[in-house]
């Protein structure tokens, strides 16, 4: 009885005087249609029993907008016996056509119990139609009911349980009406009912009906399915001017979603550079961690926005938690360019630090082929032959991979040329294997033995055999490959070449 007494009230906001003159039920068609003359004709006149029988056929043809004034006809007792009943099914068939002052009426129906029980979460579905078409009185009637009823309720994810399609369904109906696109109307967040409209709103970017809840003061902390306010999906969709306006009016900037990302996390997740520097400009946390312990640093360097994490890291921003075992600079080596890396190195970070499997960020660059982070880590002193637990080194991970564009500046820096991995692979044999011939070109230049044999008892040649690499046999012939060497199957070149098919080889080896 309380909370029925508490929403009565609110609705005093506009209900009262919807009904007041023959005005008010007049019809709103844009087009007249035929018999409307007569029904407008016997409203102003007072005959309010003929509009009534005309409204009648009308209504039960499925004419919406006489729907709704029969309706008002019966909730005002005019021209037809009072009867809160028959208004509220005339007003909900209207109101499900997509008539937006009937999705109105209807809310408050609900809400005051007036045909039907107090049901607040259909009232809240029926007002959020007409808020999301413009409708004044829902606008600041939801926004009484959002402050009435707490942080706990905040959200509309009842919604779910009185129909959601029938509110998306309206929407979209309600579109050719209102200044919204039906493509808003029916967003998959409003008809799952996890959206409010306010949320909605400004994650569409309607900055006027953002304004228009502010004004009617809106709670502003209520919040999606997913825990994320009207700032958080702003700032999400790069809406810098509603992030001002929510900001301005008192928004929380560091509100948190349940997997505990702030709205500064979730625009450099989504390389909104803009508001992560307004954002951060007004004081928002640059070293909060979510769920995963990761940091928006960490969300910067993921985008590879050089931008925003130079302005990130002059702002004191630091790294979350390893992921993996990598640090920041690791995966920031994978793919990002020299101007992330240098504002990541300002840091003090160690160049050289590894994995518990012995990889670096020199070897992470290497193995992704990323040819602007290695040659800033070489620059930076990395070093070049620090090997991973396989023994291998960035420049035999990167010939192993066929990565091209990694070899020339490792090579320019190696000292080892002759040095092999746990398998015994050289540098040579994984370049003459990946069809590498100017590398091979590179490595034979600098006298690496063309002769070495890994484990199985490979070479260089074997291996360029196998692969049907013709150049590559070419080069090693010229620079003195013993054609003779056997592996453990007692395998020479020229055997390993016809098994694999490859003619042209085995006519070289002869």
């Amino acid at each position: 009885m309380e909370r029925l007494k508490l929403y009565a009230s609110m609705i005093s906001l506009g209900v009262a005087t919807i009904f007041h003159s023959a005005g008010d039920i007049r019809a709103q068609s844009a087009t007249p249609q035929p018999g409307e003359a007569a029904i407008d004709s016997a409203l102003r006149s007072g005959a309010f029993d003929k509009a009534a029988a005309l409204l009648q056929r009308r209504a039960k043809a499925g004419d919406v907008e006489a729907q709704y004034q029969l309706a008002s006809l019966y909730r005002a007792g005019r021209g037809v016996a009072q009867d809160d009943a028959l208004a509220f099914k005339w007003m909900k068939r209207a109101a499900e056509g997509g008539h937006i002052r009937a999705a109105y009426s209807l809310g408050t129906m609900y809400l005051s119990g007036r045909g039907a029980a107090v049901n607040v979460a259909a009232a809240r579905n029926w007002l959020n139609a007409a808020a999301l078409a413009h409708h004044e009185q829902a606008i600041r009637l939801l926004a009484e009911i959002n402050t009435a009823r707490g942080a706990k309720e905040r959200t509309v994810t009842e919604n779910q349980a009185v129909h959601p399609e029938r509110q998306a369904e309206t929407a979209k109906k309600a579109g050719a009406r209102s200044e919204l696109s039906p493509e808003l109307l029916t967003s998959s967040a409003i008809a799952d009912g996890t959206m409010p409209p306010f949320v909605d709103a400004a994650w569409r970017g309607r900055e006027k009906l953002v304004v228009r809840f502010i004004a009617a003061k809106v709670e502003l902390e209520q919040k999606d399915a997913a825990g994320n306010t009207a700032l958080a999906v702003a700032a999400m969709a790069g809406h810098l001017a509603i992030v001002e306006a929510l900001a301005a009016a008192g928004a929380n900037v560091d509100a948190m979603n349940n997997r505990r990302e702030s709205p500064l996390m979730m625009a450099a997740s989504n390389k909104r550079g803009a508001v992560v520097a307004r954002l951060v400009a007004m004081g928002a946390d640059v070293n909060r961690r979510d769920a995963a312990g990761a940091t928006v640093l960490d969300m910067a360097t993921r985008a590879c926005d050089a931008d925003m994490v130079a302005n990130l890291v002059s702002k004191g921003a630091r790294a979350g938690q390893e992921m993996n075992g990598q640090t920041l600079l690791m995966r920031a080596a994978e793919s990002c360019d020299a101007r992330v890396l240098g504002s990541l190195g300002s840091q003090g970070v160690a160049f050289d630090s590894r994995t518990a499997r012995g990889e670096t960020a020199l070897w992470f660059a290497a193995d992704k082929g990323n040819e602007g982070a290695i040659r800033y880590l070489v620059a930076q002193g990395a070093d070049v032959e620090v090997a991973d637990e396989n023994g291998d080194t960035p420049l035999m991970r990167a010939l192993a991979r066929g990565v091209r564009d990694a070899a020339p500046v490792l090579l320019e820096n190696i000292r080892t040329v002759d040095k092999a991995n746990n398998n015994g692979n050289t540098a040579l044999m994984l370049a003459a294997k990946s069809n590498m011939p100017d590398v091979v070109a590179q490595l034979i230049a600098m006298n690496v033995d063309v002769n070495a044999r890994n484990a199985m008892g490979y070479s260089a040649m074997m291996f360029a055999a196998q692969e049907g690499n013709a150049a590559i046999v070419k080069q090693l012939l010229s620079a003195g490959a013993d054609l003779s060497l056997r592996n453990k199957k007692r395998e020479k070149a020229s055997d390993i070449a016809l098994a694999f098919g490859h003619a042209d080889v085995v006519a070289m080896l002869k």
